[in-house]
């Protein structure tokens, strides 16, 4: 596949990184896919719009093996600062879980122990935080090691 080329995007389109607002100069339409991202023709095919804005904010094209990820998980928030360069894996745990009946990410409550158990998923193995009290306890470990793994995969 062809890289994504910064002077056709400046060229082909524009964007305003204070209000994420992405068009394209000739008129054609900016579509949105199901799962939320907004897409446009280029080069032939579609492409995610927040991979084009990356490609123009930097000039440079998305290195092998990374991904532009949407930092708050709104896949139609656009601005510039909600925007960070990651590999796979560490965009990964920054996905929606499933809700569950804590409510919570990564807590789940043990009936048997009268726990919340905390556990996180990360490189196809569960792992498991512990058992603690309260489910804002537990929330608060996941947390704090999704955040910690993350930061491994910064680029």
């Amino acid at each position: 596949m062809t890289p994504i080329l910064p002077y056709i995007c400046l060229l082909d389109y524009n964007y305003d990184p204070l209000t994420g607002v992405f068009s394209c100069k000739d008129g054609s339409a900016v579509s949105q896919l199901s799962a939320g991202y907004y897409t446009v023709k280029y080069d032939g095919r579609t492409e995610l719009v927040h991979r084009i804005i990356w490609v123009m904010m930097t000039e440079k094209p998305i290195p092998e093996g990374m991904t532009v990820d949407h930092i708050d998980r709104n896949t139609q928030n656009n601005k510039w600062d909600n925007f960070r360069l990651i590999t796979q894996t560490g965009q990964s745990l920054n996905t929606r879980d499933k809700v569950n009946a804590t409510g919570l990410r990564g807590v789940t409550y043990q009936r048997d122990r009268q726990l919340y158990q905390a556990t996180i998923r990360y490189n196809g193995k569960r792992l498991n935080l512990g058992r603690y009290k309260t489910a804002e306890e537990a929330n608060a470990v996941y947390e704090a090691k999704r955040k910690e793994l993350e930061l491994q995969h910064l680029c």
